[in-house]
């Protein structure tokens, strides 16, 4: 056999495989492209027993992304989304964070932004609105003695 078939032009051969791999890789991924798309999925809470959220959201947006053959098969019977409340205090609007996951693999989800929901409180309490206690400066007073009325 002669080396020189192999050695001659060396360069020019090797842009050559480069180029077929190339398109060989364009070929294979214009099959089967990465899709990202986004489903409305119903969302499962943990909230411990001395907490109410009031009207909490029941769905929220999930998007998921993944190759085409994949993303193809998810439904929202794969998507999973929860919301943990488990550490909300009661106050006024309350930020939790939404956890989604996929049931299928090789598909990536993004978390759906936090959720605001309305106050979450006692289980028992009333939901009448706190009056907070005014503190009243008057003048010719000092202001360890002013602070301390309230009405």
């Amino acid at each position: 056999m002669n080396l020189g078939l192999i050695t001659d032009s060396w360069r020019l051969k090797l842009i050559a495989f480069g180029l077929a791999v190339l398109m060989l890789g364009v070929l294979a991924f214009s099959q089967n492209q990465p899709t990202t798309k986004s489903l409305a999925v119903g969302l499962n809470y943990t909230v411990p027993p001395n907490i109410i959220l009031i009207n909490p959201p029941a769905k929220t947006t999930v998007t998921y992304s993944g190759l085409a053959d994949v993303i193809s098969h998810v439904d929202s019977s794969n998507l999973i989304a929860s919301v943990d409340a488990t550490r909300a205090l009661p106050g006024s609007a309350v930020k939790l964070n939404v956890t989604a996951k996929s049931l299928i693999s090789d598909v990536t989800i993004q978390n759906p932004a936090p959720m605001s929901t309305p106050a979450p409180h006692r289980a028992g309490a009333s939901i009448r609105p706190r009056r907070w206690p005014r503190v009243l400066r008057s003048r010719g007073r000092t202001p360890a003695s002013s602070t301390s009325q309230a009405r």
